[in-house]
Protein backbone atom coordinates (compact mmCIF):
# COMPACT_ATOMS: atom_id res chain seq x y z
CA UNK A 1 0.00 0.00 0.00
CA UNK A 2 1.32 3.44 -0.88
CA UNK A 3 0.95 5.95 1.98
CA UNK A 4 -1.53 8.77 1.51
CA UNK A 5 -3.65 11.19 3.52
CA UNK A 6 -7.37 11.51 4.11
CA UNK A 7 -9.52 13.34 1.61
CA UNK A 8 -9.77 17.12 2.00
CA UNK A 9 -12.63 16.84 4.48
CA UNK A 10 -11.00 14.07 6.48
CA UNK A 11 -7.83 16.09 6.74
CA UNK A 12 -9.59 19.25 7.89
CA UNK A 13 -12.80 18.12 9.53
CA UNK A 14 -11.93 18.30 13.21
CA UNK A 15 -9.49 18.67 16.01
CA UNK A 16 -8.08 15.15 15.72
CA UNK A 17 -7.17 13.29 12.55
CA UNK A 18 -5.35 10.33 14.04
CA UNK A 19 -2.19 12.03 15.09
CA UNK A 20 -2.33 14.91 12.63
CA UNK A 21 -2.81 18.55 13.55
CA UNK A 22 -5.95 20.55 12.92
CA UNK A 23 -5.76 22.08 9.47
CA UNK A 24 -6.93 25.66 8.80
CA UNK A 25 -10.27 26.15 7.10
CA UNK A 26 -11.87 23.07 8.68
CA UNK A 27 -15.38 24.52 8.66
CA UNK A 28 -15.11 25.55 5.01
CA UNK A 29 -13.90 22.09 4.04
CA UNK A 30 -16.77 20.36 5.84
CA UNK A 31 -19.32 22.76 4.33
CA UNK A 32 -17.89 22.14 0.86
CA UNK A 33 -18.13 18.37 1.20
CA UNK A 34 -21.62 18.62 2.68
CA UNK A 35 -22.74 20.42 -0.46
CA UNK A 36 -21.01 17.83 -2.61
CA UNK A 37 -18.42 20.24 -3.99
CA UNK A 38 -15.23 19.00 -2.40
CA UNK A 39 -12.13 20.33 -4.16
CA UNK A 40 -9.94 17.45 -3.05
CA UNK A 41 -7.61 16.22 -5.83
CA UNK A 42 -9.04 13.12 -7.46
CA UNK A 43 -5.94 11.06 -6.70
CA UNK A 44 -5.73 11.90 -2.96
CA UNK A 45 -7.72 8.81 -1.96
CA UNK A 46 -6.85 6.79 -5.04
CA UNK A 47 -3.24 6.65 -3.86
CA UNK A 48 -4.45 4.33 -1.09
CA UNK A 49 -5.02 1.54 -3.65
CA UNK A 50 -3.91 -1.78 -2.20
CA UNK A 51 -2.04 -4.78 -3.55
CA UNK A 52 -4.80 -7.33 -4.18
CA UNK A 53 -2.45 -10.16 -3.18
CA UNK A 54 -2.42 -8.81 0.38
CA UNK A 55 -6.25 -8.95 0.54
CA UNK A 56 -6.93 -12.34 -1.06
CA UNK A 57 -9.89 -13.13 1.20
CA UNK A 58 -11.83 -10.03 0.10
CA UNK A 59 -13.57 -9.17 -3.17
CA UNK A 60 -13.26 -5.41 -2.56
CA UNK A 61 -11.95 -2.92 0.00
CA UNK A 62 -13.08 0.55 1.03
CA UNK A 63 -10.42 3.13 0.35
CA UNK A 64 -12.77 5.69 1.91
CA UNK A 65 -16.12 5.41 3.68
CA UNK A 66 -17.38 8.86 4.61
CA UNK A 67 -20.44 10.79 5.77
CA UNK A 68 -20.75 14.47 6.65
CA UNK A 69 -24.10 15.13 8.38
CA UNK A 70 -25.33 18.68 8.99
CA UNK A 71 -28.40 19.08 11.23
CA UNK A 72 -30.35 22.18 12.19
CA UNK A 73 -32.18 22.66 15.49
CA UNK A 74 -35.56 22.09 13.78
CA UNK A 75 -34.45 18.71 12.41
CA UNK A 76 -33.69 19.74 8.83
CA UNK A 77 -30.58 17.99 7.59
CA UNK A 78 -28.11 17.71 4.76
CA UNK A 79 -26.08 14.51 4.61
CA UNK A 80 -23.32 13.89 2.08
CA UNK A 81 -21.92 10.41 1.57
CA UNK A 82 -18.80 9.32 -0.26
CA UNK A 83 -17.56 5.80 -0.86
CA UNK A 84 -14.38 4.98 -2.74
CA UNK A 85 -14.07 1.24 -3.35
CA UNK A 86 -11.34 -0.78 -5.00
CA UNK A 87 -12.67 -3.84 -6.82
CA UNK A 88 -10.43 -6.87 -6.27
CA UNK A 89 -12.44 -9.83 -7.61
CA UNK A 90 -15.26 -10.47 -10.11
CA UNK A 91 -17.58 -11.37 -7.22
CA UNK A 92 -17.82 -7.68 -6.27
CA UNK A 93 -18.67 -6.38 -9.74
CA UNK A 94 -22.44 -6.97 -9.76
CA UNK A 95 -23.00 -5.34 -6.37
CA UNK A 96 -21.13 -2.16 -7.23
CA UNK A 97 -22.30 -1.89 -10.84
CA UNK A 98 -25.90 -1.49 -9.65
CA UNK A 99 -26.60 1.09 -6.95
CA UNK A 100 -29.88 2.29 -5.42
CA UNK A 101 -30.99 5.12 -3.14
CA UNK A 102 -34.31 5.18 -1.26
CA UNK A 103 -35.94 8.46 -0.30
CA UNK A 104 -39.28 10.15 0.42
CA UNK A 105 -39.92 12.82 -2.23
CA UNK A 106 -42.28 14.90 -0.07
CA UNK A 107 -39.50 15.36 2.50
CA UNK A 108 -36.21 14.63 0.82
CA UNK A 109 -34.18 15.61 -2.20
CA UNK A 110 -31.40 13.43 -3.60
CA UNK A 111 -28.42 14.83 -5.48
CA UNK A 112 -25.79 12.70 -7.17
CA UNK A 113 -22.57 14.66 -6.90
CA UNK A 114 -20.61 12.15 -8.95
CA UNK A 115 -20.38 8.47 -9.85
CA UNK A 116 -16.97 7.71 -11.31
CA UNK A 117 -15.14 4.60 -12.41
CA UNK A 118 -11.38 5.10 -12.50
CA UNK A 119 -8.27 3.05 -13.04
CA UNK A 120 -5.77 2.52 -10.22
CA UNK A 121 -3.66 5.20 -11.86
CA UNK A 122 -6.47 7.72 -11.31
CA UNK A 123 -7.48 7.87 -14.97
CA UNK A 124 -11.25 8.37 -15.25
CA UNK A 125 -12.94 5.63 -17.30
CA UNK A 126 -16.50 6.95 -16.89
CA UNK A 127 -17.83 9.93 -14.94
CA UNK A 128 -21.56 9.22 -14.81
CA UNK A 129 -24.01 6.31 -14.70
CA UNK A 130 -24.91 4.68 -18.00
CA UNK A 131 -28.55 4.32 -16.90
CA UNK A 132 -30.76 5.72 -14.16
CA UNK A 133 -34.33 4.95 -13.17
CA UNK A 134 -36.82 6.20 -10.58
CA UNK A 135 -39.49 3.80 -9.33
CA UNK A 136 -41.92 3.15 -6.48
CA UNK A 137 -41.19 0.70 -3.71
CA UNK A 138 -43.18 -2.50 -4.01
CA UNK A 139 -45.75 -2.98 -1.25
CA UNK A 140 -44.77 -5.53 1.36
CA UNK A 141 -46.58 -8.85 0.95
CA UNK A 142 -46.50 -9.30 4.72
CA UNK A 143 -47.76 -5.84 5.75
CA UNK A 144 -49.21 -4.20 2.62
CA UNK A 145 -49.49 -0.50 3.44
CA UNK A 146 -49.24 2.64 1.37
CA UNK A 147 -45.78 4.18 1.22
CA UNK A 148 -44.42 7.27 -0.48
CA UNK A 149 -40.89 5.93 -0.67
CA UNK A 150 -39.21 6.10 -4.06
CA UNK A 151 -36.07 4.34 -5.28
CA UNK A 152 -33.43 5.73 -7.61
CA UNK A 153 -31.44 3.02 -9.38
CA UNK A 154 -28.17 3.57 -11.20
CA UNK A 155 -26.20 1.28 -13.52
CA UNK A 156 -22.45 1.81 -13.75
CA UNK A 157 -20.44 0.43 -16.66
CA UNK A 158 -16.77 -0.58 -16.73
CA UNK A 159 -16.77 -1.86 -13.14
CA UNK A 160 -14.17 -4.64 -13.09
CA UNK A 161 -11.34 -6.00 -10.95
CA UNK A 162 -8.56 -3.45 -10.95
CA UNK A 163 -10.88 -0.43 -11.03
CA UNK A 164 -12.03 2.04 -8.38
CA UNK A 165 -15.66 3.02 -7.87
CA UNK A 166 -16.02 6.57 -6.50
CA UNK A 167 -19.54 7.60 -5.44
CA UNK A 168 -20.79 10.80 -3.79
CA UNK A 169 -24.43 11.63 -3.03
CA UNK A 170 -26.25 14.20 -0.92
CA UNK A 171 -29.66 13.83 0.71
CA UNK A 172 -31.45 16.94 1.94
CA UNK A 173 -34.36 16.56 4.38
CA UNK A 174 -36.37 19.78 4.45
CA UNK A 175 -39.40 18.47 6.36
CA UNK A 176 -38.57 16.06 9.19
CA UNK A 177 -41.60 14.08 10.46
CA UNK A 178 -40.86 15.15 14.04
CA UNK A 179 -39.60 18.76 14.26
CA UNK A 180 -36.28 18.90 16.07
CA UNK A 181 -35.63 15.20 15.61
CA UNK A 182 -32.12 13.90 15.01
CA UNK A 183 -31.25 10.30 14.29
CA UNK A 184 -27.98 9.18 12.75
CA UNK A 185 -25.84 6.07 12.88
CA UNK A 186 -22.45 5.09 11.54
CA UNK A 187 -20.67 1.74 11.28
CA UNK A 188 -16.93 2.09 11.53
CA UNK A 189 -16.48 -1.66 11.19
CA UNK A 190 -17.45 -2.95 7.76
CA UNK A 191 -17.62 -6.48 6.30
CA UNK A 192 -14.44 -5.70 4.38
CA UNK A 193 -11.41 -3.57 5.33
CA UNK A 194 -11.80 0.22 5.31
CA UNK A 195 -8.55 2.12 4.90
CA UNK A 196 -10.20 5.39 5.85
CA UNK A 197 -13.47 5.86 7.76
CA UNK A 198 -14.87 9.29 8.56
CA UNK A 199 -18.12 10.41 10.16
CA UNK A 200 -18.69 14.11 10.80
CA UNK A 201 -21.74 15.36 12.71
CA UNK A 202 -22.33 19.11 12.58
CA UNK A 203 -25.10 20.54 14.84
CA UNK A 204 -25.94 23.90 16.40
CA UNK A 205 -23.94 24.55 19.57
CA UNK A 206 -27.26 24.79 21.46
CA UNK A 207 -28.10 21.16 20.62
CA UNK A 208 -26.71 18.49 22.93
CA UNK A 209 -27.16 15.19 21.05
CA UNK A 210 -27.29 11.82 22.75
CA UNK A 211 -24.30 9.78 21.56
CA UNK A 212 -23.72 6.05 22.02
CA UNK A 213 -20.31 4.69 20.98
CA UNK A 214 -19.68 0.95 20.91
CA UNK A 215 -16.30 -0.79 20.89
CA UNK A 216 -14.41 2.23 19.53
CA UNK A 217 -10.63 1.97 19.79
CA UNK A 218 -10.09 5.69 19.14
CA UNK A 219 -11.29 9.03 20.52
CA UNK A 220 -13.64 11.35 18.71
CA UNK A 221 -12.72 14.95 18.01
CA UNK A 222 -14.90 17.91 18.95
CA UNK A 223 -14.83 21.54 17.90
CA UNK A 224 -17.14 24.49 18.63
CA UNK A 225 -16.87 27.30 16.11
CA UNK A 226 -19.27 29.91 14.75
CA UNK A 227 -22.21 28.67 16.79
CA UNK A 228 -21.78 25.10 15.56
CA UNK A 229 -20.63 21.97 17.41
CA UNK A 230 -18.75 19.55 15.19
CA UNK A 231 -18.07 15.93 16.20
CA UNK A 232 -15.53 13.97 14.15
CA UNK A 233 -14.91 10.22 14.18
CA UNK A 234 -11.88 9.44 12.00
CA UNK A 235 -10.23 6.02 11.75
CA UNK A 236 -7.82 4.32 9.42
CA UNK A 237 -6.99 0.74 8.49
CA UNK A 238 -10.18 -0.66 10.04
CA UNK A 239 -10.34 -4.44 9.81
CA UNK A 240 -13.62 -6.39 10.01
CA UNK A 241 -14.29 -7.87 13.45
CA UNK A 242 -13.57 -11.56 13.91
CA UNK A 243 -16.73 -13.65 13.84
CA UNK A 244 -17.55 -16.96 15.49
CA UNK A 245 -20.09 -19.44 14.19
CA UNK A 246 -23.39 -19.22 16.11
CA UNK A 247 -22.10 -16.34 18.25
CA UNK A 248 -24.81 -13.79 19.20
CA UNK A 249 -24.63 -10.43 17.47
CA UNK A 250 -24.13 -8.69 20.82
CA UNK A 251 -20.80 -10.49 21.26
CA UNK A 252 -19.29 -9.14 18.02
CA UNK A 253 -16.94 -6.21 18.79
CA UNK A 254 -18.17 -4.11 15.88
CA UNK A 255 -17.33 -0.40 16.16
CA UNK A 256 -20.40 1.82 15.72
CA UNK A 257 -21.86 5.21 16.61
CA UNK A 258 -25.51 6.12 17.17
CA UNK A 259 -26.73 9.68 17.63
CA UNK A 260 -30.15 10.85 18.76
CA UNK A 261 -31.85 14.11 19.66
CA UNK A 262 -32.02 15.29 23.29
CA UNK A 263 -35.81 15.00 23.23
CA UNK A 264 -37.72 13.19 26.01
CA UNK A 265 -40.55 10.70 25.61
CA UNK A 266 -42.96 13.42 26.79
CA UNK A 267 -41.97 15.48 23.70
CA UNK A 268 -42.77 12.53 21.46
CA UNK A 269 -46.08 12.01 23.25
CA UNK A 270 -47.13 15.62 22.67
CA UNK A 271 -46.12 15.37 19.00
CA UNK A 272 -48.10 12.16 18.52
CA UNK A 273 -51.12 13.62 20.31
CA UNK A 274 -51.13 16.56 17.92
CA UNK A 275 -51.17 14.18 14.96
CA UNK A 276 -53.81 11.81 16.25
CA UNK A 277 -56.31 13.79 18.33
CA UNK A 278 -58.56 14.76 15.42
CA UNK A 279 -58.53 11.22 14.02
CA UNK A 280 -60.54 9.80 16.92
CA UNK A 281 -63.56 12.02 16.23
CA UNK A 282 -66.54 10.18 14.71
CA UNK A 283 -68.91 12.16 12.54
CA UNK A 284 -72.64 11.43 12.77
CA UNK A 285 -72.55 9.60 9.43
CA UNK A 286 -69.55 7.48 10.43
CA UNK A 287 -71.08 6.63 13.80
CA UNK A 288 -74.21 5.41 12.03
CA UNK A 289 -72.08 3.28 9.69
CA UNK A 290 -70.23 1.71 12.61
CA UNK A 291 -73.52 0.95 14.37
CA UNK A 292 -74.84 -0.82 11.28
CA UNK A 293 -71.66 -2.90 10.97
CA UNK A 294 -71.55 -4.13 14.57
CA UNK A 295 -75.31 -4.65 14.90
CA UNK A 296 -75.92 -8.25 15.84
CA UNK A 297 -72.39 -8.80 17.25
CA UNK A 298 -72.60 -10.57 20.61
CA UNK A 299 -69.16 -9.66 22.05
CA UNK A 300 -66.38 -7.10 21.81
CA UNK A 301 -64.33 -9.62 19.85
CA UNK A 302 -67.10 -10.03 17.27
CA UNK A 303 -67.50 -6.25 16.99
CA UNK A 304 -63.77 -5.77 16.37
CA UNK A 305 -63.75 -8.59 13.83
CA UNK A 306 -66.64 -7.05 11.94
CA UNK A 307 -65.02 -3.60 11.91
CA UNK A 308 -61.67 -5.02 10.80
CA UNK A 309 -63.33 -6.93 7.95
CA UNK A 310 -65.17 -3.79 6.82
CA UNK A 311 -62.00 -1.64 6.88
CA UNK A 312 -59.98 -4.30 5.06
CA UNK A 313 -62.56 -4.48 2.28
Amino acid sequence: MRPASFSLVAAAAGAVVLGGSRAPGAAAAVDAMRRGHSKAPLDTIYQLAVDSAAYREYSFVYLLDEEVAHYEADGRSTRTFRQVVQILKPAAVAGWAERSISYQPEREKVMVNWMRIVRLSGEVISDKPTQSQASDVSASLRDPVYTQTKVLRYSLSNVAPGTIVDLSTTIENSKPPLPGDLLASWSVSMPTPALRSLFVLDVPASVNPRIIERHLDFKRGEQIDGGRHRFTWAARNVRPPKLEVFAPDSSIPSMSIRVGSPRAWSDIGRWYNGLSKDRYVLTTALAATVDSIVRGARSADERLTALHRWIAR
